[in-house]
């Protein structure tokens, strides 16, 4: 199986390009943000796609690209290059821009797709209907990439971006994260949180204080006074992980399923699950320091400054957290869905009628002038950098196979502060001392602090202070659960070249074929000495699962959000002797978003038995409230209706008037105003007019469930 390292150029109708009018034929250059409801897309007669074709030129440069084949017999390709106007800036670090381009043919223009001059590498046909705008989400992301934007001769070609569409495609139908498969995982973790107390008892039994973690010590000393164990620490972390894994089910079941929908890869299923328990154990370490030090003040006392001291230590656990747990979602997107294509659709919704254009949030690749001549000596000095690396990693190759090491791939060593050493320097000396002053711990807070502000190397644990109780809480975890993830899941029917008919396999199986192309493009890229197989490898499997984390939704287009044509009109009518935050998964199943996600955090405030209290802001998609453009005036409310209905644009509201309820405002001049309701949703946000309190997390949501469902302002349908 060979791979293509040359300088990429279309073989396709390049003469013709897309203008508009043209009855969307003609190339068209990808760009970002795309129009929807003018120009080339709307022009498509058909979007709808179930099988697509890993193609490869047999010319000289080996070029690659997608091919769709539309429903209507119509083929759609989708292809990288170069910008023709600076090819050799491919040679670059940072490459040239890169020309993306579509174009599809109808099925007597066939001939001029120039296919003949082709092989299909890989043919795959999905379990279901499938959209061009699936496959422009995929460009979208590549493009608010930093690296992947541009064109590059050895990483980010024609041969990366193929790869990319079929891999993130072939992702959407993936359903690992579908919460049956989750389920068995959930309910084995739940046993080994239930039973942390009786299987932490063996640890605690076999170690002394001085042999626990410096963290556990340093706690100790600052928040339990004269009760230095640091087992309270743990029971206290144990209580609090096991409270929200009794009582925040929903939560966790969504948590997980997100951080599951964010890995493209089946081999990090596993890892997916090992990162989650630590983000739950790390979070309730978190929230312990933060309950200990929730009135925290400025001020000199030796009390003031021991919470002082916890808040910072909170902060340093905490900044650990979010580095984590950032792979969850990349922080170009706010999206809060799951990424996927249900299966057993109808065709679907052509997305057009629902949003205006793709919004883009990257940064726009600046334009290469166009040049008609090269000037060699200008070209050579600006890249005198980069061929003179070229030249090195030739005499490296010539001499290594005698022992001689020109250079290495490695990168300069950086600079590592232990934590946990130094705070088992701390915990060691403040163990010593009878009387803990206000001088011993202003400088126990510049130590501290300055591991959280380091700026001239990283701050690393050296024995994880969470390692301990991950591993009890994985002790019920059985080897089968993640075997099972994929089971009856859907399958792919897909023919590589070699290939007399085609078999049908798993999405892991079509993944282990890209990762063993990935291996053979590496291999040759290394071989022309433009690079490190190894480093290319981890690069393209990295960069791949970036590129999957940055597809996003347009929050009125797609599935997962709420993208009906029709405005919402009625108000959602709440039970009020059940459960509100259930009830409320239940309208977001009825609406077809995703169940809603709370930003809930401890407060400085107590309730009247004198308990803490949890503060709960509901992420809420925004309200867009239509009925205010038809609002209109009358003298009766059969008046004022009437003149209501003649001013809405029933070609966009796709509503039957009677189905639409109104509302009147009676003013004191007799005069009666009537404004439909007519309800959509937007981008997510965070509702701070909503704001629910409890004692627990779980009640604090509740709460905020309640006002959401018995307000008649927010939940429609």
């Amino acid at each position: 199986m060979s791979s293509s390292i040359g300088l990429s150029a279309s073989s396709g109708n390049s003469s013709l390009a897309w203008v508009m009018g043209n009855a969307g034929r003609g190339h068209m250059v990808i760009s970002f943000p795309l129009s929807l409801d003018s120009g080339w897309y709307k022009e498509q007669p058909c979007t709808i796609f179930r099988t697509f074709e890993h193609r490869k030129e047999r010319k000289l440069f080996k070029h690659e690209f997608i091919l769709l084949r539309l429903l209507d017999g119509s083929v759609c390709r989708i292809e990288r290059t170069g910008d023709p106007n600076a090819r050799f800036n491919a040679l670059r670090p940072h490459g040239s821009i890169a020309h993306d381009m579509v174009q599809c043919f109808r099925p007597d223009e066939l001939d001029q797709a120039c296919l003949e001059s082709s092989d299909v590498i890989a043919e795959v046909r999905l379990p279901c209907n499938f959209e061009l705008m699936d496959v422009l989400k995929v460009c979208r992301a590549i493009h608010e990439g930093e690296k992947t934007r541009n064109y590059t001769l050895q990483v980010f070609n024609c041969y990366f971006f193929s790869l990319a569409i079929q891999v993130c495609l072939v992702r959407l139908v993936a359903h690992w994260e579908d919460y049956q498969s989750l389920g068995h995982w959930i309910s084995q973790t739940r046993k080994g949180v239930e039973t942390l107390t009786d299987t932490f008892q063996s640890v605690i039994a076999s170690s002394t204080p001085r042999q626990s973690h410096a963290l556990y010590r340093v706690y100790s000393i600052l928040a339990l006074g004269n009760d230095r164990s640091p087992i309270s620490f743990i029971q206290e972390v144990m209580s609090n992980l096991q409270s929200r894994w009794t009582y925040q089910t929903d939560n966790i079941r969504s948590d997980l399923a997100l951080k599951i929908n964010s890995v493209l890869w089946y081999s990090d299923i596993r890892p997916g699950f090992d990162q989650f328990v630590e983000d739950e154990v790390k979070q309730a370490m978190v929230d312990v320091f933060r309950v200990k030090s929730i009135h925290s003040k400025p001020g000199k006392s030796v009390e003031a400054m021991k919470e002082q001291l916890l808040l910072i230590l909170a902060k340093l656990l905490e900044s650990k957290y979010t580095e984590d747990k950032s792979n969850l979602l990349p922080p170009e997107t706010t999206t809060w869905s799951i990424k996927r294509r249900t299966l057993h659709q109808s065709n679907p919704v052509n997305p057009q009628t629902n949003t205006t254009e793709m919004s883009f949030t990257g940064i726009q690749s600046p334009h290469t002038p166009e040049k008609t001549s090269v000037n060699w000596f200008e070209w050579i000095a600006s890249h005198a950098l980069y061929l003179g690396y070229l030249v090195l990693c030739a005499v490296d190759a010539t001499l290594r196979p005698y022992g001689i090491t020109v250079r290495t791939f490695e990168a300069d060593p950086i600079e590592c502060y232990i934590i946990d050493q130094k705070l088992e320097s701390i915990a060691t000396e403040f163990e010593s001392l009878d009387e803990i002053t206000t001088q011993d711990l202003t400088r126990l807070h510049l130590e501290t602090e300055a591991l959280t502000k380091s700026k001239t190397g990283v701050t690393i644990w050296d024995k994880k202070p969470w390692a301990t109780l991950c591993h009890c809480v994985k002790y019920y975890v059985s080897e089968n659960v993640y075997g099972e993830i994929e089971l009856n899941k859907p399958e792919l029917n897909i023919r590589v070249k070699g290939w007399l008919e085609p078999k049908p396999v798993s999405v892991s199986a079509f993944q282990a074929h890209i990762i063993d192309r990935i291996r053979i493009h590496a291999q040759t890229v290394q071989s022309v000495w433009l690079g490190s197989a190894e480093a290319i490898e981890v690069e393209l499997n990295d960069i791949l699962s970036q590129v999957w984390k940055l597809i996003r939704e347009d929050w009125s287009i797609g599935p997962g959000v709420p993208s009906s044509r029709s405005p919402f009109t009625r108000v959602y009518t709440a039970n009020r002797s059940s459960n509100y935050r259930d009830q409320l998964n239940v309208w977001c199943d009825r609406i077809g978003i995703a169940h809603l996600r709370f930003n809930t955090d401890l407060v400085a405030q107590r309730d009247e038995h004198g308990h803490l209290l949890y503060q709960a802001l509901p992420i809420f998609p925004n309200i867009l409230d239509l009925g205010g453009n038809y609002a209109a005036q009358g003298w009766t409310e059969q008046e004022a209706y009437r003149a209501s209905l003649s001013q809405i644009p029933w070609d966009r509201i796709f509503l039957r008037p009677d189905s639409i309820y109104y509302d009147f405002d009676h003013h004191r001049d007799g005069s009666i105003i009537a404004k439909p309701r007519l309800i959509k949703y937007g981008d997510y946000v965070q509702l701070t007019n909503v704001v629910g309190f409890g004692t627990s997390r779980r009640s604090a949501e509740e709460k905020a469930s309640e006002i959401l469902l018995l307000s008649g302002r927010y939940c429609f349908y």
